[in-house]
């Protein structure tokens, strides 16, 4: 929740987020370019890199990068796209869940 109270600027800066429907996606993978990779257990925050000591991979390999794709394609597939204007829809209750979430974050 505390992530998703970051939706609305997100979506409004023009960034595309898709909503995984079968349960928790908990993968952290990007790809660019077809040539790099990035994958690993950390989210990209401070604890996670000073705290929490969890690290990442970045293959700059065009196979390894080419699979990791390949596999977000097939997330992308049990996903529904977040829009904007459905986002600023979702009710009041959730936006203060989140909302009260975003104020736990670093402790999160």
């Amino acid at each position: 929740m505390a992530g998703q109270a970051y939706f609305e600027e997100l979506l409004e800066a023009g960034v595309r987020i898709y909503a995984y429907q079968p349960g928790l996606l908990h993968a952290k993978t990007i790809t660019v370019d077809d040539s790099i990779a990035f994958m690993g257990s950390s989210n990209f925050d401070i604890r996670s890199f000073s705290l929490n000591f969890e690290i990442n991979l970045l293959p700059y390999v065009r196979d390894a990068t080419r699979s990791v794709l390949e596999r977000q394609m097939e997330y992308l597939q049990d996903c529904h796209p977040v829009t904007l204007s459905d986002w600023q829809d979702r009710g009041s209750f959730k936006c203060v869940s989140q909302d009260v979430a975003k104020l736990f974050s670093p402790l999160l």
